[in-house]
């Protein structure tokens, strides 16, 4: 209640003039048919770094953030905090309408998951590290798309610029589409990472849907929840809308340190009935071995020689650590870069 304004009855507490106070929720913006699920929080994210807290707001179709540095008595005013705002919002963006600025032209996050600073497992070298990452599950009639983009947070105000009243940005830096768009199309639940060689895990939740895009937008690889209402699905069976529920996705690197002496080896299949020869049909069977392949110098710092004795042709292909290509050619017994 520290938080509300409402600009209903000047007779009832909270109340003032909506539009002027940004860092206020509107208690009368209600979008859920009056329902005591108001709000429907779906997502929390804690910025060590900064001390703040983010958390998505899908029926106001916003992202929050408010500040972690304030005592509990700080927290229930105004003021107060590294921000000095108290337990107010410090930054809101999405939908202007909520505070009653702007119009529907403006709106541009709609029933949003997955709300998330991107800086886990990348560092602070790559190009997208700090930037708030998004999956925007109804921003299209039959798609969804995952957004990233900048706050405006200066660290030389220890605060979050904002313009006429409203908090940039008023567009996203960068929207990304599956290359059918309507296959990751989910009214709700959902997930988007990225991941450290400059890919995109995106989860669609009501498909139950896992996909990796890499930066040119090309699937990497894709994967269904085999599952009906929780339970195991024969392989084979026609997945409904719905039937396979899938909340997130997140991928951990092998070297996370909760792996540590835990058993990874695979399991088995998780369908009923599998057809363990169908893999045969969607990967290579060809084993290349790489005894007859010779690389040196070993650690490398100018030329690397490449040989093989074969005789065969071979295409080489060097990607960097973000997975970029930086060198392809195709060579018959050896080249050197």
């Amino acid at each position: 209640m520290d938080h509300l304004i409402q600009d209903f009855d000047n007779s009832k507490s909270n109340f003032g003039i909506v539009n002027e106070h940004k860092e206020l929720i509107d208690f009368n913006w209600e979008q859920n048919d009056g329902k005591a699920d108001w709000l429907h929080i779906n997502s929390i994210d804690y910025n060590e770094e900064l001390d703040q807290i983010m958390i998505s707001i899908p029926y106001f179709d916003e992202v929050w953030i408010i500040d972690h540095t304030t005592s509990t008595k700080e927290a229930a005013s105004h003021s107060g905090g590294f921000t000095n705002h108290g337990g107010d919002l410090i930054y809101r963006i999405g939908n202007q309408q909520s505070y009653q600025k702007g119009d529907s032209t403006d709106q541009i996050l709609f029933f949003q998951h997955d709300a998330h600073w991107s800086n886990e497992f990348i560092t602070n070298t790559h190009p997208d590290f700090g930037k708030i990452v998004v999956f925007n599950n109804r921003v299209g009639s039959d798609f969804s798309a995952v957004e990233k983009f900048r706050s405006t947070w200066d660290m030389y105000i220890s605060d979050y610029q904002d313009f006429e009243g409203t908090f940039p940005p008023y567009e996203f830096m960068e929207t990304i589409l599956h290359p059918d768009p309507s296959a990751i199309y989910s009214t709700g639940l959902s997930s988007a990472q990225l991941l450290p060689n400059g890919n995109v895990l995106i989860c669609a939740g009501r498909k139950g849907y896992l996909v990796e895009l890499n930066m040119q937008g090309e699937i990497v690889w894709e994967y269904k929840t085999p599952l009906i209402n929780g339970q195991p699905a024969s392989q084979g069976d026609i997945l409904e809308l719905n039937n396979n529920l899938t909340f997130r996705a997140f991928k951990y690197p092998i070297g996370y340190a909760a792996f540590d002496q835990k058993d990874l080896t695979t399991k088995g299949h998780i369908e009923t009935d599998p057809n363990t020869e169908y893999c045969k049909f969607l990967t290579s069977v060809i084993d290349e071995s790489m005894d007859e392949v010779k690389l040196f110098p070993n650690p490398v710092s100018d030329i690397l020689y490449i040989q093989w004795d074969s005789g065969r042709m071979k295409d080489i292909t060097i990607y960097d650590m973000m997975g970029r290509i930086r060198i392809q050619k195709t060579g018959n017994r050896g080249m050197h870069f």
